[in-house]
This record gives structure tokens, C-alpha cells and sequence, in this order.
């Protein structure tokens, strides 16, 4: 996806991760921020959730903000 072409050109990237654990797809990309909330039934790994999305509902757009805005 986008965070593998950021690292194949050395490009900043700020990656959302919902119930996909960040180690299972890690790009070990220098310039990356990785955001997931820490929930107590994720990492789930479930395409389809059967609770509310809280892992990534929780995530709000100051968050993924500020996130950019420390690697600029």
C-alpha cells in the first residue's frame, strides 16, 4: 500500500492501523509514524468487526494531525 511506496522513496508516512497488528506488515521505514489504539480486543486481525470499530473509531483527526505535522 501507500507506506511501502513511502519507503521505497524515502518519503515520510503516518499509517493507520485498526485490527491489523503493526508488526505482521512492519516496513522498518525510518520516516514512519505508525497510530493504533490500544483496545482491549485488538489487535484482532478481523476484516469484518463484530463490536463498534473502536480501534479505529477511537483515532481521532487531531491525532493523525499532529502525527503529519511532527513529520514535516
Amino acid at each position: 500500500g501507500p507506506r511501502h511506496f513511502a519507503h521505497a522513496f524515502d518519503r515520510p508516512v503516518v499509517s493507520l492501523f485498526g485490527p491489523t497488528h503493526i508488526g505482521w506488515t512492519e516496513t522498518y521505514h525510518p520516516r514512519a509514524v505508525h497510530l493504533q489504539k490500544r483496545v482491549e480486543c485488538g489487535p484482532c486481525q478481523l476484516r469484518a468487526c463484530p463490536l463498534d470499530h473502536r480501534c479505529m473509531t477511537s483515532l481521532t483527526p487531531a491525532e493523525v494531525l499532529a502525527a503529519a505535522e511532527g513529520l514535516l
